[in-house]
């Protein structure tokens, strides 16, 4: 089992109850449209620059900032002092924590970023958890939903450390999170940051 409190530090969020229930990690994300649904006041009290566009499904909480440009559909949830940049689209269903970053040309749907995250280049984060001051490098993509929508089997021989900041590179690409992918290889690093990776490899790099 990839129990919530293994994984997530869940004294980093606002939304703690969405995990009351979870067996897995994941199965909170089944929980956010109900939980927007009977929760969610929208309001705005944040400062807007320009006029970016905000649906009437929306609450953005004191000292965060939306620059012109940005496009909340909701439902979404915005804590306090995040910034939310030019060319940020936040779709549907998303619960997004305090002091948090979410950058130009990012989308997300379906999702929950923990406290202090940052996701600030050119990123999709589709039904996905973010945990606290994870932070996503330019152009990576988490995207857990299949073609045929059935079910994703998560395997692999080394434990992740609940609660350990975590690099993660994949060819050069790296992330805060503990996160395997499929047709990945999961193995401790010993590598220098040059090093290449062979391809379909993903490493574990002690913070």
């Amino acid at each position: 089992m990839f129990a919530p409190e293994k994984y997530l530090d869940l004294s980093r969020t606002e939304h703690r109850m969405l995990f009351e229930n979870a067996v897995n990690a994941w199965d909170a994300l089944k929980q956010i449209s109900s939980y927007l649904k009977f929760r969610l006041q929208p309001a705005v009290h944040g400062k807007l620059i320009g006029k970016p566009f905000i649906s009437n499904v929306v609450f953005i909480g004191q000292g965060t900032v939306i620059e012109q440009g940005a496009m909340i559909k909701g439902p979404a949830w915005i804590g306090e002092n995040c910034e939310i940049r030019n060319g940020c689209y936040i779709r549907e269903n998303v619960i997004v924590g305090n002091g948090v970053v979410l950058g130009n040309s990012c989308e997300f749907k379906n999702s929950i970023i923990f406290d202090e995250a940052q996701i600030p280049h050119f990123n999709y984060v589709g039904d996905s958890i973010i945990g606290h001051k994870g932070h996503l490098g330019a152009g990576v993509i988490l995207s857990n939903v299949k073609l045929d929508h059935s079910e994703i089997t998560v395997t692999g021989k080394k434990r992740l450390h609940p609660h350990r900041p975590e690099k993660i590179r994949c060819n050069r690409r790296r992330w805060s999170r503990d996160r395997l992918q499929l047709r990945a290889q999961s193995r401790l690093a010993h590598r220098t940051q040059n090093d290449s990776l062979p391809r379909f490899t993903l490493e574990r790099r002690r913070a």
